[in-house]
């Protein structure tokens, strides 16, 4: 475009945000078909710059005016593939927020257009994630997520074999591959974090809700084996702990994210993979998940039997430690939840004070070990 200052030697420009050439209330007085012409053809001009208008900008408004009356646009939900990703991106993310907000709508028509979706990929690179189908593919997981949530409009359980086919196929999407994991990954970013920021990562916390999902559409049924009512997720679980298979910190994290809540559902389930998860808490991938479990479990007498092995283990690797490992920016610190759950478990079941690893780190003459149980003593 023409240069705005000719005459500078040099300047900066900076902005922020997106402009959409029209309004939400212009949005909004037209119909869904009308908008959905509107977005097949508005070509985006030229330039760059503060008011420059943008398909991501268009993008924006169509998420409030989605949000504002999702059963208006629901119908025309396939209409949306054919148009950029950024438009069926924001047409998800109305939804998503029309279920925040409490509404209602058909998820027949949207679960068939997210099938659609998922089976589209990006021409090349792109940085702007949220202008590919990419990120259109996160937009998805998110929604399912939202759905599968126990809340007003959330997905019915007639709608099941759908929702399956959808995250059986998310599950598989090549992000992250081992390259962009070595560039974004830990530790750069923390296991727990990362999980949530690929579309495998995703897809694995969309699945272990959908466990949860089932087993409260189906009444909370107990005992409740996860091998028997859901089988197919209990292989895709079992094939992608193959680190042959599936080597992402990230996926392994979520399985971790989530391990308290399906202690919780099946413990035999859990059990009999326990070492497969976190095994003894020494490879990247163990630890990713024994981490994730440490942030949100509890030591209850449950997981104290079940994950005896690892507790022991992880005590073991602390004792041989000379100094506590460099703190980085994370969420929670994994050595202070470790002797968090410990020192719980001593107060409160005195009757595994005897079995408990916390004598490992007392015993071992690690003065900066001897300084957490005492902090986390004095804290509780």
């Amino acid at each position: 475009g023409e240069d705005p200052h000719p005459d500078f030697p040099s300047y900066h420009m900076s902005w922020m945000g997106s402009t959409s050439p029209l309004s939400s209330d212009e949005l909004r007085s037209r119909t869904p078909e009308e908008i959905v012409g509107y977005l097949a053809t508005w070509d985006e001009p030229e330039g760059f710059g503060p008011g420059h208008p943008s398909a991501e900008g268009l993008a924006q408004q169509l998420i409030d005016v989605v949000a504002d009356d999702p059963d208006r646009f629901v119908p025309s939900a396939s209409r949306y593939l054919r148009l950029k990703p950024a438009y069926f991106d924001g047409f998800i993310n109305g939804l998503q927020t029309a279920l925040q907000n409490g509404k209602a709508f058909d998820w027949e028509p949207v679960l068939a257009a997210c099938q659609g979706a998922i089976g589209k990929v990006d021409e090349g690179p792109n940085e702007d994630r949220d202008s590919t189908w990419h990120g259109a593919h996160m937009a998805v997981i998110r929604l399912l997520e939202r759905g599968l949530e126990d809340k007003t409009g959330g997905i019915p359980l007639a709608a099941r074999d759908r929702v399956w086919a959808l995250i059986s196929g998310l599950v598989e999407d090549p992000d992250p591959t081992p390259a962009d994991e070595e560039r974004f990954g830990p530790p750069n970013m923390e296991p727990e974090t990362y999980s949530l920021n690929t579309t495998r990562g995703a897809a694995f916390h969309a699945l272990f809700q959908y466990l949860f999902w089932h087993h409260r559409k189906a009444g909370r049924l107990k005992p409740w084996s996860i091998a028997e009512q859901d089988g197919e997720a209990s292989a895709v679980i079992d094939t992608h702990l193959d680190p042959g298979r599936d080597p992402s910190v990230g996926v392994r994290a979520a399985y971790g994210w989530w391990l308290p809540y399906l202690l919780e559902l099946d413990p035999s389930w859990v059990r009999e993979r326990s070492a497969r998860i976190v095994g003894r808490a020494e490879t990247d991938l163990e630890r990713a998940a024994w981490q994730g479990f440490l942030f949100r479990g509890g030591p209850g007498t449950l997981a104290l039997d079940v994950f005896a092995g690892t507790y022991a283990a992880y005590a073991e690797q602390l004792a041989s430690i000379d100094a506590k490992p460099a703190a980085r920016a994370r969420a929670g610190d994994p050595i202070q939840f470790f002797v968090d759950h410990l020192v719980r478990a001593w107060l409160w079941l005195p009757e595994r004070r005897e079995t408990l690893p916390l004598r490992t780190l007392l015993a071992s003459g690690r003065a900066w070990l001897a300084a957490e149980v005492v902090e986390e003593a004095g804290r509780l």
